[in-house]
């Protein structure tokens, strides 16, 4: 297992991330780098989730990607941006889970269980060019570690 190491640049992340998102839509047939694709990815579910909790989860996360590509209530417009959907980061496998030591919630305003912890992870995709995977949590911090399996709970620094 590959040394843990939390990427530094998480919090300034969440301001420069969503440009350059913004960026590879306009830009068909030019990719971002891969672990471009991946922070951005992760960057989108944490923001999704926080919406999520105020606007329909009680204070809760939602459990899976599924759940936030629900609309938000009132509107046509899902928790999870619909670029996310459309973009897929092609290199790797986005998922959303319930973190460690979750607890169940309460139901979501769709009727959804929701849970007190979530975990999201992106792995490198069968044929990808990328050598790292990544994870997050409702803490906001994204971690990397190389290799195929994505860094697991508790999240940790080694050096």
């Amino acid at each position: 297992m590959g040394s843990q190491r939390r990427l530094v640049f998480a919090v300034a992340g969440s301001l420069f991330l969503p440009f350059v998102f913004a960026g590879t839509v306009q830009m068909p047939g030019s990719l971002p780098a891969p672990w471009v694709q991946a922070i951005t990815a992760l960057s989108s579910i944490q923001k999704a989730q926080r919406l999520y909790a105020t606007a329909c989860g009680n204070g809760g996360y939602a459990s899976s990607i599924g759940v936030l590509l629900d609309p938000v209530p009132g509107t046509s417009t899902a928790f999870l941006s619909e670029h996310f959907a459309r973009y897929a980061p092609g290199d790797y496998v986005v998922t959303v889970a319930p973190g460690a030591d979750t607890a169940a919630g309460t139901l979501d305003c769709h009727g959804n269980r929701t849970v007190s912890r979530f975990y999201a992870s992106a792995v490198p995709a069968a044929r990808s060019r990328a050598q790292r995977s990544y994870a997050t949590t409702q803490d906001g911090t994204i971690w990397q570690v190389k290799g195929p399996s994505a860094p697991a709970e508790p999240f940790h620094s080694q050096s």
